[in-house]
């Protein structure tokens, strides 16, 4: 399934397989593996998940335009962090990285990029 997952003006799409997986399509040739994706970005950037709702899991993507210490974390609705999935430095590019959420209750879920001066947060919904 071609989709573009973030709606923005770039036009980025992205093939998603039957096993979960994210790959960067340019020119309908695949350009990247599974939680990484080899179009070297230009700026920070924290896409919104897909799919959103979610049950039980989801795909955050983001970008780094050069090599940084990152942190990707979740957090309930009262700003309680509830996990942490990304926590080290990473090379310039983009990334792809599932959240599985079978642990957590459903409601109202935010996530949040620090990749050196950059933080970004966004919405996400779980539904079970």
């Amino acid at each position: 399934h071609l989709v573009d997952i973030d709606n923005d003006t770039d036009h980025d799409l992205f093939l998603l397989s039957n096993y979960g997986e994210i790959y960067f399509v340019e020119n309908l040739t695949v350009t990247g593996i599974p939680g990484f994706v080899s179009k070297t970005p230009t700026n920070f950037k924290l896409y919104q998940n897909y799919p959103n709702p979610f049950n039980p899991s989801t795909m955050l993507r983001y970008s780094v335009p050069e090599e940084t210490y990152t942190v990707l974390k979740i957090y309930n609705s009262i700003g309680r962090e509830v996990k942490t999935l990304v926590n080290e430095t990473k090379p310039a590019g983009i990334y792809s990285v599932e959240f599985s959420a079978t642990d957590l209750a459903s409601g109202t879920y935010y996530y949040t990029l620090q990749a050196g001066s950059f933080i970004e947060t966004k919405k996400m919904l779980l539904i079970k």
